[in-house]
């Protein structure tokens, strides 16, 4: 039985460029996303992965109310979010939490560590929760990630990246959510710990049966935690489908391209992976296939037509090729 628990639908997000000179006035957009549809299932971790400006960051944002798309809707549990007010939106609030990419930015150097978990359950539950049910839960947070009691009476500055990361993980976990959003949870923290870190996330989403959205540049960390891994370039995903399939068997070139060059960043006596030409402006993005100005194979349609997802061979593709 489906049990889709964060949908996606034809989602655009496009920025104005305000020119002022005498008056304002918009040069042109930013399509920094167009037409991304993607769900996951409760229990299941969608990865994104791409090129910087490709969107993914910007699909976080529009999870978390950041941004509001300029088309389409996110629905958390049957919930459009961008419409939720009052208690509905204390809810989605509850339920979707996030870890930032560095830890040592995203805490506040000002408080303790028990301050730092207990904010959100505090700021959620209105006053409702009383102090031995907070302290409950956050102890219960700090234990999932590794952390012992007398952690909670110190300073961020008193720890090491890691377990500032396990800092702000417990301070997500702690409000008992259902979706958890990474924004490359471990780009910032030293090779060593970057295994620890992938691991403790695994162990918590199965004791939790929470659901991940994981962004990142490192496909390895992607490949490990995801169930599904979503392919974006230029704001479009491309490819889409379970983690094995898309990794084993890449059918976009985009996709090939980015799985190559992953698996020569572990072969340190490699050639690296390359593109023909530059990543054109979001401001001007090509017409049809956006990736057929850098495709090897492209075709005279792929300029003037935009392909569509199609399934194919097990996951979702939208290329000409196939």
């Amino acid at each position: 039985m489906s049990d889709v628990v964060l949908r996606l639908h034809d989602v655009a997000v496009h920025f104005p460029v305000v020119r002022r000179l005498f008056a304002s006035r918009i040069a042109g957009w930013i399509r920094a996303l167009d037409g991304v549809t993607v769900e996951v299932q409760r229990g299941e971790t969608l990865g994104i992965v791409g090129e910087s400006g490709c969107g993914k960051t910007t699909v976080l944002r529009v999870i978390l109310r950041i941004v509001r798309p300029t088309a389409g809707w996110v629905v958390v549990d049957g919930q459009d979010v961008h419409v939720a007010k009052g208690q509905q939106l204390r809810e989605f609030r509850r339920k979707v939490q996030a870890v930032f990419q560095d830890p040592y930015s995203s805490l506040n150097s000002r408080m303790r560590v028990d301050r730092i978990v207990s904010e959100p359950l505090e700021a959620l539950s209105s006053g409702r929760m009383v102090r031995d049910e907070v302290r409950g839960q956050v102890m219960d947070a700090l234990e999932s990630v590794g952390l012992r009691s007398e952690h909670a009476e110190l300073y961020p500055h008193q720890f090491s990246g890691g377990q500032r990361q396990r800092i702000a993980i417990a301070r997500a976990i702690a409000p008992r959510p259902a979706v958890l959003l990474l924004d490359e949870p471990t780009s910032a923290l030293d090779v060593s710990v970057r295994a620890q870190i992938l691991n403790l996330l695994r162990d918590i989403q199965r004791a939790h049966n929470l659901t991940y959205v994981i962004v990142s540049h490192d496909l390895g960390a992607v490949r490990y935690l995801s169930t599904n891994i979503a392919v974006m370039y230029l704001g479009r995903v491309v490819e889409v489908g379970p983690s094995p399939v898309v990794c084993s068997e890449p059918l976009h070139p985009y996709t090939q391209v980015l799985m190559v060059g992953s698996e020569r960043n572990l072969d340190a006596s490699a050639e690296p992976a390359l593109m023909e030409g530059e990543v054109p402006s979001p401001m001007a993005v090509p017409s049809g296939c956006s990736f057929h100005t850098r495709c090897p194979y492209a075709m005279p349609r792929c300029s003037v037509q935009e392909p569509a997802l199609q399934h194919r061979r097990g996951r979702e593709v939208a290329c000409h090729l196939y």
